[in-house]
């Protein structure tokens, strides 16, 4: 469905046993405020199983439908989450990245980017920040593309389920970004989408080669 498609992508990296999240956003040729989401989550197997979690029987059964990928252990893996995005790139035409800078952010980018052929000239990965300022404007054009109708999450259940549960707060200068605390469940699928809407209103797609038609 997204083989060879354009994208940009945003990843919200979890502290040590809770979700970590990578969303590719493709925009559509003829629309480019539309976009498809394709979003990968992943946690710690024991985090899954964790009495004190929660969250622990929809955790499982996100796991069981293939919506959660486990690793190994009681902490997240990085190079497991590191070597997932770079296998996607086989497979789509990723153009910008925004990962949080927060968790080792900045180690992570240094290392994906490496992976990916980052150079000083040739930026791949930028890190982000949720600071109102700097979110604020892309948490707006969020909610009007959700308004619009113009995202497309593919009945993600984690997605859905994150999107519902997220509230915001308001700094004095009416910028909005998303409030952890004041949500009702996990946000972290919101956050990563919006890392990469910023990257993705950033960019641009390649142009599409025309071939002419011979008669």
């Amino acid at each position: 469905m997204h083989r060879g498609r354009f994208a940009c992508a945003g990843i919200d990296l979890s502290s040590v046993d809770d979700l970590t999240c990578a969303a590719y956003l493709f925009p559509y040729d003829e629309d480019r405020l539309q976009v498809d989401v394709l979003m990968r989550t992943w946690c710690p197997e024991h985090k899954i199983y964790d009495k004190k979690n929660k969250y622990r029987d929809l955790y499982q059964s996100w796991a069981q439908q293939g919506w959660i990928h486990a690793t190994e252990g009681d902490a997240i893996d990085y190079d497991f989450v590191r070597r997932e995005v770079v296998e996607d790139s086989k497979f789509f035409n990723i153009g910008l990245i925004g990962v949080d800078r927060a968790f080792d952010g900045m180690g992570f980018s240094i290392e994906l980017g490496k992976d990916l052929g980052h150079t000083e000239k040739r930026p791949i990965i930028i890190t982000c920040t949720n600071h109102p300022q700097k979110i604020g404007p892309i948490c707006a054009e969020l909610e009007r593309r959700l308004l619009e109708k113009k995202i497309n999450h593919g009945n993600n259940p984690i997605l859905r389920f994150m999107i519902d549960s997220v509230a915001v707060s308001t700094n004095a200068d009416g910028y909005m970004k998303p409030d952890k605390d004041k949500s009702q469940g996990k946000i972290d699928g919101v956050v990563s989408m919006l890392y990469a809407l910023d990257r993705l209103m950033r960019s641009q797609p390649p142009a599409k080669i025309k071939i002419p038609l011979v008669v």
